[in-house]
């Protein structure tokens, strides 16, 4: 990730304030690592922004329910019911309608 970051175009910026205790800490933590603060700052950043967003894309799942969608995946397609073709009709009527709406 450190890598990339020097890579990138340095067009945008952060103002903070933080408790001095912190700035302190921080300031020790780069010289610890080599680095000046804002490029140890810019990496702790980095890291815990791509940390939160794959904990919020990823899903876990126990080895019960691994073997469980391994089971669903493998097991012979069946044919929708009546009641899940209609329910499914309805939900296309509703997002065409703006009554539902689709993120991504």
């Amino acid at each position: 990730m450190q890598g990339q970051l020097h890579e990138m175009s340095k067009d945008a910026r952060f103002d903070v304030r933080v408790p001095q205790p912190l700035k302190d800490a921080v300031a020790y933590a780069a010289k610890l690592q080599g680095l000046n603060m804002s490029d140890f700052i810019v990496a702790a950043v980095a890291n815990e922004a791509g940390r939160v967003i794959n904990q919020n894309h990823v899903i876990e799942l126990t080895l019960r329910d691994q073997q469980a969608l391994l089971e669903a995946l493998n097991a012979p397609v069946k044919e929708p019911t009546a009641k899940a073709k209609t329910a499914a009709l309805k939900y296309k009527k509703d997002v065409e309608n703006g009554r539902v709406a689709i993120q991504h």
